[in-house]
């Protein structure tokens, strides 16, 4: 096959092929990973099935070049790949501290209200008249309570510079060097696009680059497949991450193997296509 052309229609559609061909194998671990009893591996692994979801919307989004979304998602895959590798290198207690973060959010979404009075507009959750706090919940509540009263935003306490430092001390250097990859060609960038600022917008249009910026149609949506090109990869990364820590509960060596042949494929072919490009 001939090399492609970083940011042609067939490279993009050599990497949806790709992603399309890594879900097989999340399928395939699935299987082995629905049997066990293990419940560590089994809140993993309702982590780990959101993951497969959002690569399904990244699948649907990308034929659509709908660049926006496809970093907004992929740092959804990001994010989720960092809380599973955290819990399943911290231990048990780190799933009850994710346990107890989620009971004490259940909790705090009971008592939520609306009140616009412009147009005379109330809406409320169903409230917690009658609803006995026992002292776990308590103990949950006060856990994620500020001394100033306010709710605590995160759940670990600890950054994401900090739990790639904790997943890469067990997983080692493979593992610390994809999150590190997808930090750089995910995090920043996918904030700014969901805080809808001009940064965002501007650079996913071209309009940040040192660099010649497209100048027409055509050249735009040649930057945009570079872009998803670039992410599918990323996720491919990460999808290999994941099934590297999820080994830890099930045999999935045979998965692990199989995805890694797959991004090695990719990877060598958006070299390629890099080198070609420079020519």
């Amino acid at each position: 096959m001939k090399d492609l052309d970083f940011g042609s229609e067939e490279l993009l559609k050599v990497s949806h092929s790709t992603l399309s061909k890594q879900l097989k194998v999340i399928e395939s671990s699935f299987k082995k990973l629905m049997k066990s009893d293990d419940e560590m591996a089994l809140n993993l692994y309702t982590l780990y099935y959101s993951i497969y979801n959002s690569c399904q919307s990244i699948l649907i989004l990308t034929p659509h070049y709908q660049v926006r979304d496809i970093y907004l998602t992929s740092r959804t895959v990001f994010e989720l790949t960092l809380n599973i590798g955290y819990i399943a290198c911290s231990g048990k207690e780190s799933l009850r501290k994710a346990q107890r973060h989620m009971h004490q959010k259940t909790y705090r979404d009971l008592q939520r209200e609306l009140n616009i009075q412009s147009i005379g507009l109330i809406a409320k959750t169903l409230g917690l008249e009658n609803f006995q706090v026992s002292e776990e919940l308590e103990a949950s509540l006060n856990e994620y309570t500020t001394k100033k009263g306010f709710e605590m935003r995160s759940w670990t306490g600890e950054n994401v510079f900090k739990k790639i430092e904790l997943i890469s001390q067990k997983y080692g250097t493979k593992v610390q060097d994809i999150l590190r990859i997808a930090l750089f060609n995910i995090y920043r960038h996918a904030s700014e696009i969901a805080h809808g600022t001009l940064f965002g917008l501007f650079y996913i249009i071209g309009s940040t680059s040192m660099k010649e910026r497209p100048k027409n149609t055509q050249q735009l949506l040649n930057f945009h497949r570079q872009h998803i090109t670039l992410l599918i990869l990323t996720i491919c990364l990460l999808i290999e991450s994941n099934l590297t820590i999820m080994n830890d509960f099930e045999n999935l060596e045979d998965e692990i193997a199989e995805s890694r042949k797959l991004t090695g494929e990719l990877i060598e072919k958006n070299k390629n296509a890099a080198l070609k490009g420079t020519e």
